[in-house]
């Protein structure tokens, strides 16, 4: 299990949805409003939990859409 940043979280994003450019995502923008769908978004919450070894559940993962909702839930985990 590596840290989890917003680097890494960038670097997980471009993995799943490449033809977005992720290297300008800051913490309160939404993952939504920059192109990441509903499929895109299910994948991501994968490699989420492969990374961090952490599981989010479907009714916690739908309500993070940000890198600092995201960031703060696995802290909290």
């Amino acid at each position: 299990m590596s840290e989890l940043t917003l680097t890494r979280l960038r670097d997980l994003l471009k993995e799943v949805s490449p033809a977005q450019d992720w290297s300008r995502l800051e913490m309160e923008d939404s993952l939504s409003a920059a192109g990441l769908d509903s499929l895109d978004k299910a994948t991501f919450v994968m490699r989420l939990e492969d990374e961090t070894g952490q599981s989010i559940p479907d009714e916690v993962y739908e309500d993070l859409d940000t890198p600092a909702q995201i960031l703060s839930h696995i802290s909290a985990g």
